[in-house]
């Protein structure tokens, strides 16, 4: 597929294959609200963030293009594919086909790991994060404000692009 649809509480695990021959040092990854509406149906403006895979290769070419957000490489005639899309239509985007969650099927059943078919709680190997998104710029309760500078690269020196957030225990 060439979009994927997550509502709140849903969850799912993408696996991104890299290129054997990649043409460029990294590749962009776009991710967009969809919802139009507040409740008393005013706009609410999307908002747009990127991500991006890089590769490591020496002497790959930087793609310094800017982002077109129209999704101009969605066509009538070549539409790009969006699954768990919630209309039959999206008349909003003409140039997207829906592909809804119920018409999805394990390609390969019979390589699903048994641990994930049992009804039980896995013991360790992974690390898992909630993070609760809203609307209005909101993060797990706390207003969001974009940092002034890419993390990837401020690592050693996150004062330097961020605010630091003091939590304190809520009393009941």
């Amino acid at each position: 597929v060439d979009r994927l649809i997550v509502f709140p509480g849903e969850r799912y695990d993408v696996l991104i294959k890299g290129l054997d021959k990649p043409v460029k040092k990294s590749y962009r990854i776009q991710v967009e609200t969809i919802q139009r509406y507040f409740f008393d149906w005013t706009e609410i403006p999307i908002v747009y963030g990127f991500g991006f895979v890089e590769y490591e290769q020496d002497g790959l070419p930087e793609d310094k293009t800017s982002p077109n957000l129209l999704h101009p490489e969605c066509t009538k005639d070549k539409k790009c594919s969006v699954l768990n899309c919630p209309f039959q239509r999206w008349v909003a985007q003409p140039n997207f086909t829906c592909i809804s969650y119920d018409n999805l099927q394990n390609p390969f059943p019979e390589n699903i790991e048994t641990e994930i078919l049992q009804a039980s709680q896995f013991n360790g190997g992974f690390e898992e994060h909630f993070i609760n998104m809203h609307h209005d710029s909101q993060m797990d309760q706390y207003l969001f404000q974009f940092p002034w500078g890419i993390p990837y690269y401020h690592g050693d020196d996150m004062s330097s692009i961020s605010t630091q957030i003091l939590i304190s225990p809520i009393a009941d």
